[in-house]
């Protein structure tokens, strides 16, 4: 019983440490695809964050809304975009 215990948090404590933090992310059509504005301001809002539109750069590769705030876990960020675009993706240049 302790083992599973220890287990658990050992599990909780690496799912932290494996988190993938982003300051802008977007939700696309599908992979490769364009940006869905709607999607991304929806998830923006469920993420406290501040949409604004990008312009394809050196470091954006997609242009489009992107939702701008300091550590947006991008595993979740994906999970957002996928509940309202099935087949969709995300883009996440920083």
């Amino acid at each position: 019983m302790r083992a599973a215990s220890v287990f658990s948090v050992l599990a909780t404590i690496i799912s932290f440490a494996n988190a993938d933090p982003h300051g802008a992310c977007g939700c696309q059509i599908n992979t490769d695809g364009a940006l869905d504005d709607d999607t991304t301001d929806t998830c923006c809002t469920r993420f406290g964050g501040t949409s604004t539109f990008l312009t394809t750069s050196k470091k954006v590769r997609f242009s489009g809304k992107y939702c701008l705030h300091s550590k947006i876990d991008g595993n979740s960020w994906y999970n957002c975009c996928r509940q309202f675009i099935p087949n969709g993706d995300s883009a996440c240049p920083w």
